[in-house]
């Protein structure tokens, strides 16, 4: 189970701060998903950045696209919210050449989208350009100029050849208004902020980890703590829903042609099977 934390520092509480740690988490995910380690390096910082972004939202779930036609990934898609953390590469190149591939040169330029959904069904969708192949960067870049707060975003997910070794990340947001002396104390975490996959490596508690990033004099008030693991909410009925969008026509042709159909949720690695029956109940509830 990974750990989660919320907290808000400064003396106005108007530097807030999300964490997670993640190790199994990630471990979990990226076997059940067949990914190669390098891989689930990048794959992981980008699932957790996805977490730690739908926290700092009030309500709804969070997607996050990654889009990069010439890059050895080429499309990443997540979705995190209260009920669900899921994310897959849906296309790449062959899994045994990015084995061995730094993490660092999977991506490259492109176009990353967020898309923030309410509770009540209103979307905010946000696109950027992909600058750098480095994904805390354009998180960072995503909240300066999309949301206009100023962020450091931290994304660590680290493998000794054999397994994944330490994962989690931090946000740290300056929220509008700030003291002249708070700006101050928080540029004077920069230099530690090297520190953070070190300090994940010797399996501290989370919330000294977010003590050892931000020192002595920038105190803070942790007012969430929670456990959260991976989640994908695909299940039989939703698959059904997407068998039934495919009209009558189509779903009688793969009766005649195929007597079964198969489907694969890339999130999970899970497989729903239709047999010929199963696909004449279908045809018949249309009918309806």
């Amino acid at each position: 189970m990974a750990k989660f934390i919320r907290a808000l520092a400064g003396e106005q509480h108007n530097i807030r701060i999300v964490a997670c740690e993640a190790k199994d988490l990630i471990e979990n995910a990226t076997i059940k998903l067949g990914y190669p380690l390098t891989v689930s390096q990048c794959y992981g910082r980008a699932l957790l950045a996805s977490f730690l972004m739908a926290k700092l939202q009030k309500e709804g779930r969070l997607s996050l696209d990654y889009h990069c036609p010439d890059a050895m990934i080429e499309r990443m898609s997540f979705v995190a919210g209260s009920d669900v953390l899921k994310g897959a590469i849906l296309k790449a190149d062959d899994m045994q050449i990015l084995e061995y591939t730094s993490a660092d040169e999977m991506l490259g330029s492109g176009q990353m989208t967020v898309v923030l959904e309410s509770d009540n069904g209103e979307q905010f969708s946000s696109q950027s350009s992909l600058q750098t192949a480095d994904i805390a960067t354009e998180i960072s870049a995503y909240f300066q100029i999309s949301e206009q707060k100023p962020s450091v975003v931290l994304l660590s997910v680290h493998h000794d050849g054999r397994e994944i070794v330490s994962a989690g990340a931090v946000i740290i947001q300056l929220l509008p208004n700030p003291a002249e002396e708070e700006i101050v104390k928080l540029e004077a975490i920069i230099p530690r902020l090297k520190r953070f996959s070190q300090l994940l490596e010797e399996r501290l508690p989370l919330p000294e980890v977010v003590t050892a990033i931000l020192g002595e004099d920038l105190a803070y008030k942790i007012i969430e703590e929670s456990d959260f693991n991976y989640h994908c909410d695909c299940n039989r009925d939703k698959i059904e829903q997407a068998l039934l969008a495919l009209g009558r026509a189509e779903l009688e042709d793969i009766v005649k042609e195929q007597g079964e159909a198969e489907l694969h949720c890339h999130f999970c690695n899970s497989f729903y099977h239709f047999n010929r029956d199963d696909l004449r109940a279908l045809i018949s509830e249309i009918e309806k």
